[in-house]
């Protein structure tokens, strides 16, 4: 019974590690945190993506939101990919992803984008 319970043990350990160890780059499983389309459905644009989801604060100011030219172009110095790493992870009165949560990182991207093209 002893040897039993030991080999049980034992068995139990092996299956542990290997469902723990890391996969191989691979065996990559799809991002749990960008939205899947429906078929034939691609990504929005950044006008799109800002007209429906972003405007309603940056539109108005809400929060803080930079809404004008001026608040954007004080923004710029810190570099796109400090707004956009903002956008992704909130920043002061903004939430994560501006609460747009089936956004991709992409579509927030390019969001952004078109929200300073005329800031330069």
């Amino acid at each position: 019974m002893r040897n039993i319970t030991i080999g049980f043990v034992i068995a139990i350990g092996v299956l542990a590690a290997v469902s723990l160890s890391p996969r191989s780059p691979d065996a990559r499983e799809p991002s749990r945190t960008e939205p899947v389309y429906p078929a034939g459905e691609t990504a929005r644009s950044g006008e799109e993506v800002y007209q429906s989801k972003c405007f309603a604060c940056h539109g108005t100011g809400a929060a803080g939101a930079p809404k004008t030219a001026a608040e954007w172009a004080a923004l710029l110095p810190k570099g796109i990919e400090v707004l956009y790493a903002s956008t992704i992870s909130g920043t002061k009165g903004m939430p994560p992803r501006g609460l747009c949560m089936d956004c991709s990182e992409a579509e927030l991207k390019a969001a952004v984008d078109f929200a300073i093209k005329d800031v330069k």
